[in-house]
């Protein structure tokens, strides 16, 4: 029998959840499996669309985890935004068969689902439906969104000479990241799914460097442009595939940052691997959000960085902290050694440039140097004079 739409399902059963035109979500509960997906009768969820196959798509189940294969369909199944053959499904994952929308749950998460609804404090409509954060729902579907319609909106930062005030180049950051008042980063389940490794951010992550790219043409004298790196592409070959597109597409005379996230960098064949690929397409590398030591710095020496962020809690109250300034004498001078230069981030007073300057940091992001505009509305950068290095 052909399955039913349904407002819940019952506990322990995995379903998928598509919202009706109204707004209401409804839930198709997989009861069996294979649990199949077509425009036939006899499929178990029947999609009376002609642009979805007579049998398009199946859902399976061995054990605890799933998987979605498409039936070699005529107009493909998608999944989080990319057209796939055969991957595995986790709760949260967005499946669109033609122009059908459908958010996939195992129905084995009531621990995660506490806990995110914990997170967000709450809200009216997490509350009624305790199993199910909507908000967390309603915050994935914006972001599946921004893959399909490429709306993600980019802003530039600039990082800058604490001698001369020069500008070395600019971080590219998704608007409302920070603090720049765009974005909803104010909803708890926003924050929660950007500061969370997931294939979709790091899909997401992905659009953004190529918008960036595109968008750093308005930027006159741009000098670098660093673009993050999501720490769930870290091992992945979408993450190698995407640099090495976005490197056939931008402008021969823009100079490219990569920002790796500090804490999952290590002495082992796949960055030594990652970083000379890196190397070979022209790129600088920069380590983001360091919050160590003398030793956490040597300890890249076999896989060093052209630039060490400093994570901005490294500089606040820097001032008043004399062990912190210790701390980052100490890095600044571990970083030469291994022939990096320190950029320190979150710098918002003119005390704490003067201490960052004192001990050697070279180099400043944060609202003192400029906050992060779109493109069109920065102003003219001028390269810091001997601030880049030859890659090679």
């Amino acid at each position: 029998m052909q399955t039913q739409l349904m407002e819940k399902c019952a506990v322990g059963v995995p379903w998928l959840e598509r919202f009706t035109p109204d707004g209401t979500p409804k839930q198709c509960p997989l009861q069996s499996f294979p649990f199949s997906i077509g425009r036939v009768a006899s499929a178990d969820l029947q999609i009376d669309d002609a642009r979805v196959s007579r049998e398009h798509a199946v859902v399976l189940r061995e054990g605890t985890t799933f998987r979605i294969r498409d039936l070699n369909s005529t107009n493909g199944t998608v999944l989080n935004g990319q057209r796939v053959q055969d991957a595995p499904l986790t709760d949260g994952d967005i499946v669109v068969i033609a122009d059908v929308e459908f958010t996939f749950y195992s129905g084995l998460s009531n621990t995660s689902y506490s806990a995110a609804t914990q997170v967000m404090g709450g809200s009216g409509n997490s509350t009624d439906r305790g199993d199910r954060p909507r908000d967390l729902i309603r915050a994935v579907r914006r972001m599946h969104e921004m893959l399909t319609h490429r709306c993600v909106e980019v802003v530039f930062q600039p990082i800058a000479d604490l001698k001369d005030s020069h500008i070395l180049g600019h971080e590219a950051l998704r608007r409302g990241d920070s603090g720049d008042g765009g974005g909803d980063l104010s909803a708890p389940a926003e924050r929660l799914l950007w500061t969370t490794a997931s294939r979709i951010s790091g899909r997401v992550c992905q659009l953004l460097r190529m918008v960036a790219v595109e968008q750093a043409a308005a930027l006159r004298d741009a000098g670098l442009i660093f673009l993050k790196i999501d720490p769930s592409e870290i091992g992945t070959q979408s993450l190698v595939d995407s640099l090495v597109r976005l490197h056939t597409l931008a402008p021969a005379e823009l100079r490219l940052v990569v920002e790796l996230p500090e804490n999952v960098v290590g002495d082992i064949p796949y960055f030594h691997e990652l970083h000379a690929r890196l190397r070979d397409l022209g790129w600088y590398v920069a380590y983001n959000g360091f919050a160590g030591g003398k030793a956490q710095v040597l300890e890249k020496k076999n896989v060093p960085p052209d630039y060490l962020k400093l994570a901005p809690s490294l500089v606040q109250g820097l001032p008043r902290n004399a062990e912190k300034q210790k701390q980052l004498e100490a890095v600044v001078r571990a970083s030469r050694d291994i022939g990096a230069e320190v950029i320190a981030s979150g710098v918002e007073s003119k005390d704490e440039a003067k201490f960052c300057r004192d001990a050697g940091c070279r180099f400043a992001q944060g609202d003192l140097m400029g906050k992060p505009q779109p493109a069109a509305h920065c102003g003219p950068a001028t390269p810091a004079k001997s601030s880049t290095k030859s890659v090679g």
